[in-house]
């Protein structure tokens, strides 16, 4: 396939959604998969053929196959509301320019208060135009008008986290030797948590856990995982791993962290993990929190929080 497309301002440019959708339907439909049967049939209901199928393409869900082009197994119907989340869960994912793109373009957006939003000015507006009207054809993303801001549609805001999540990459980083024992023993209660979600969800589901925070110590979660559902439909769980003692299960929340949990509300964990004198893991212990902003923060919760903790350090 040409990578005449790359030169382009915007990858995303010629690209939408109902051409995608489109595309999809005609690859289930036709018997015959050649390309130029494929492209024939295309042009019949949609235009912009190279650049949709570029996008499937580099996304991981049309293969090139002895001259045919052949849909991904198992892809939900396009009319199935799993359709979109496994449409954005590729491109997040994928190793190409259009999750590039999208993590650079989301990453301008920030969380206030309950919302994802971004304002963009005159010119930042007219070069955001292809990836801003693709996400908004799928629906993740919005326009206020009378506040002229973007925001994150709040059934999209996992999306958002997988994006943010690559746009704040931080490399985990030891500085000192209390600080390598007391991260050696947070890894060891993150690796217990791994261990146990493997188990929880079974072998089906397994290969969706994913120990995030080995490679980005800033996602404000350490573990993604998933609820025990079928392989087809599965709801992500965001769990942020706290190792505390096994006397007072005290343990520190730091503000990145908070924010991504009052995002995502009962899709984020914490989990206890309970460490002995000796690092020993209480893993039959654990205490597991859904939706922790609400029960430890929210009022009439059972925990006691401290606020007056100041962190200080050299201008």
């Amino acid at each position: 396939m040409s990578d005449s497309l790359g030169q382009r301002t915007s990858v995303f440019e010629g690209l939408q959604w109902a051409h995608v959708l489109a595309l999809v339907d005609i690859l289930r439909e036709c018997d015959l998969q050649t390309s130029h049967y494929i492209e024939k049939r295309y042009k019949e209901r949609a235009s912009h053929f190279a650049q949709t199928l570029a996008f499937l393409n580099r996304i991981g869900l049309v293969k090139h196959r002895k001259g045919a082009l052949v849909l991904q197994d198992q892809l939900p119907a396009t009319h199935n509301i799993n359709f979109l989340s496994t449409i954005l869960e590729h491109l997040v994912l994928s190793k190409s320019r259009y999750n590039s793109e999208i993590v650079r373009y989301l990453g301008k957006y920030a969380i206030t208060g309950t919302q994802v939003s971004y304002r963009s000015n005159e010119r930042t507006r007219s070069e955001e135009s292809a990836i801003r009207n693709f996400l908004m054809e799928m629906g993740v993303i919005a326009y206020i008008r009378h506040e002229d801001r973007y925001v994150v549609s709040p059934e999209h805001l996992c999306f958002y986290i997988q994006a943010r999540q690559e746009h704040k990459l931080c490399p985990p980083l030891r500085l000192t030797e209390k600080a390598e024992a007391r991260d050696e023993i947070a890894l060891e209660a993150e690796r217990a948590v791994v261990a146990f979600e493997k188990e929880r969800v079974g072998p089906l589901l397994s290969h969706h856990v994913e120990h995030v925070a080995l490679r980005n110590a800033a996602a404000g979660f350490d573990i993604l995982s998933v609820a025990a559902e079928t392989p087809m439909d599965v709801t992500k769980r965001y769990i942020e791993v706290k190792a505390v003692s096994p006397a007072s299960f005290q343990f520190y929340w730091t503000r990145n962290e908070v924010e991504v949990a009052r995002l995502l509300g009962p899709l984020y964990y914490l989990y206890l993990v309970p460490v002995g004198t000796g690092y020993e893991i209480g893993r039959d212990r654990f205490v597991i929190i859904s939706d922790p902003y609400a029960d430890v923060l929210g009022p009439g919760g059972k925990w006691v929080v401290e606020n007056d903790v100041i962190l200080c350090r050299p201008a």
